[in-house]
């Protein structure tokens, strides 16, 4: 329980206090090395290889992911993914925060 708020702290620190009171469902953090796989681009056609990214925090209804940084990475933009155990569903991206110019951080929200 003290790894949890450790990162409850930390997430506070970083989003800020007034926007974690906001949101509507508790963020946890993933099982250690979960992957995600993004299998369609913004036109819902199948890519010939799905994109991995590692999934950061976990939520009811999204996640955050690290990924390489991809052309089809934009707010707005949906696409199917399949987030570790769970099965494939459609989710947007609400924000992408790029770290260098190979590396993004990117929140999804699910809507299946």
């Amino acid at each position: 329980m003290p790894e949890y708020n450790f990162l409850m702290a930390v997430n506070v620190k970083a989003i800020g206090l007034k926007k974690a009171k906001k949101r509507k469902h508790v963020r946890f953090p993933s099982d250690v090395g979960a992957q995600a796989y993004i299998l369609t681009d913004n036109d819902n056609k199948k890519l010939k290889i799905p994109l991995p990214a590692l999934v950061v925090e976990e939520s009811f209804k999204g996640c955050s992911l690290v990924a390489l940084k991809n052309s089809i990475f934009y707010e707005g933009a949906q696409f199917k993914v399949k987030v570790g155990r769970l099965d494939v569903m459609s989710a947007e991206v609400r924000w992408v925060k790029s770290f260098d110019g190979k590396i993004c951080f990117m929140g999804l929200v699910y809507f299946d």
